[in-house]
């Protein structure tokens, strides 16, 4: 991609695609469609989906099928969908492609008959009423943004979490190619392998120039499981960036989005390559559906509210589209995985990238990739109403694709590719997406949502009682070790307590 001088990625949280972009290009097909030409048209929701669940309140079962929107929910609480958050551990997973309306996954191995019908069962609501929460899917009118942004640029329909499991694991392959073995959140882990940062940075004798690189993040919301110098999520979970950061030869920078922004609009240098951290965003509802417990991010994480996000996004946008960086821009938008919302695709094989499989909870060789996730490229080179797929004939899409297109745009040595493993070295790249001249000298200056959307959750938090200010990862702690809200409350309590 020798037209494109500056790349920034943004990877956000815990939605699948039929979720948040299920209802996309349905007035007909897209303009352009790259790579895999089957189906002709975006591949997304449908009304005929249906998974089954028992209702709990008799023997039968109920059929839930994915409706167009969330405004059945009340005032503004669509924006608050799925209103509990769903599960996404492996073993949730696994039940979510493989299980029946029972929850029984008959044949275990994760092997090629994923039905997709586990999602209802596996949603762990309180009433009949709102396990169609985890069907459903938004509508343009609801997400105007993210809409906005796949319609006038280009969207994959065949892009797929790197592993079928939870945001961490994920993370990992997006930036180590690789998770180490690694399956579950709690305990937390600190992955040790090279990164994407450390292969941008040039060769010692100078042969390989590398690219400058900056990773910028929204608040410091994992203090529990992070060195006490470390200031972001990524710097603190991957030992090899403050490598990458302290080496002679680094060409690496770590600082808060607003400094990324700073520059953005008043017309200053960025780094070649900008990676953006959101703020993160966690949480649980409440039995009766009005009201959560949680911390609000921008991130997109259910069952936060997705107006602040849906702001934010259009901030940034604004910001990299009237930046003196545009016209030769690639912005790169990803979800890390499909955090328990329902997909219809059945996620294909793929390669183990280091020969480590994972035993605890669920045995797993990594050669199956998870549900499949928003896409979004934005760039003048990307032409609107542009669909992407790998090719017919090889592997699919998985976030390794994001290092191995960098990379190679960065002009980095097999040598280097090599040091982030087997699945970046086989991961398709998208750079035939772009075309060599700009295509769009005229897009969208603006997504205009809701001026609303940026104070739908104005504390940022909230909590039944006072407490000092609490971590995502309080929440996710306390998640992780109750089994119902009364418990999930009680230790929040206690967590914030230890903090007065």
């Amino acid at each position: 991609m020798p037209q494109v001088k500056t790349v920034v990625m943004l990877m956000l949280e815990n939605r699948s695609l039929d979720n948040v972009l299920g209802f996309l290009h349905r007035d007909g097909k897209p303009v352009r469609i790259v790579g895999d030409p089957n189906p002709p048209h975006f591949d997304g929701l449908s009304t005929e989906f249906v998974n089954f669940r028992k209702s709990r309140h008799s023997d039968f079962y109920n059929a839930y099928s994915p409706t167009e929107g969330f405004s059945s929910l009340g005032p503004r609480q669509e924006w608050r969908s799925p209103r509990w958050n769903p599960k996404e551990g492996m073993a949730n997973v696994e039940v979510q492609m493989y299980g029946d309306r029972d929850g029984e996954v008959t044949a275990r191995g994760w092997g090629n008959d994923a039905r997709m019908k586990g999602f209802a069962y596996d949603y762990p609501t309180h009433n009949d009423n709102d396990v169609g929460d985890v069907m459903g899917g938004y509508t343009r009118d609801e997400l105007p943004v993210l809409y906005g942004l796949a319609e006038n640029f280009a969207v994959s329909d065949r892009w797929f979490g790197s592993v079928p499991t939870e945001t961490d694991p994920n993370r990992a392959f997006s930036l180590c190619g690789t998770a180490q073995g690694d399956e579950y959140e709690l305990p937390a882990k600190i992955f040790t392998t090279p990164t994407i940062f450390n292969a941008l940075n040039p060769s010692p004798d100078g042969s390989y120039p590398g690219k400058t690189w900056g990773i910028f993040h929204q608040g410091d919301q994992h203090s529990a499981f992070k060195p006490k110098d470390t200031v972001c999520y990524t710097q603190g979970r991957f030992t090899q960036v403050q490598a990458a950061l302290s080496a002679a030869n680094s060409t690496g920078c770590i600082d808060h989005i607003s400094s990324l922004l700073e520059k953005l609009r008043g017309g200053d240098d960025v780094p070649e390559f900008c990676y953006i951290e959101p703020a993160w965003g966690w949480g649980i509802g409440m039995p009766d559906g009005d009201d959560y417990v949680g911390y609000q991010g921008n991130d997109y994480h259910a069952p936060t509210w997705l107006g602040p996000a849906e702001w934010d996004l259009n901030e940034l946008y604004v910001a990299l589209r009237s930046s003196k960086q545009w016209d030769q821009m690639l912005f790169i938008i990803v979800f890390d995985e499909h955090g328990g919302t329902f997909d219809h695709v059945a996620p294909p094989t793929t390669v183990n990238p280091d020969g480590i499989n994972s035993h605890f909870p669920v045995h797993f060789d990594f050669t199956r990739l998870g549900p499949r996730v928003p896409a979004i490229l934005v760039s003048p080179f990307v032409g609107p109403g542009t669909v992407f797929r790998a090719p017919a004939d090889g592997p699919s899409f998985d976030h390794t694709s994001v290092i191995r297109t960098v990379l190679e745009w960065a002009g980095a040595p097999g040598s280097v590719l090599s040091t982030l493993g087997a699945r970046v070295a086989q991961a398709p790249t998208f750079d035939s997406v772009l075309s060599a001249a700009v295509v769009q000298a005229s897009a969208p200056q603006t997504f205009n949502p809701p001026a609303w959307f940026e104070k739908q959750c104005p504390k940022g938090e909230h909590l039944p009682f006072d407490a000092p200010a609490l971590s995502v990862e309080d929440h996710r702690i306390a998640v992780a070790m109750s089994s119902d809200i009364e418990g999930y409350l009680a230790i929040l309590k206690g967590l914030a307590a230890a903090k007065r």
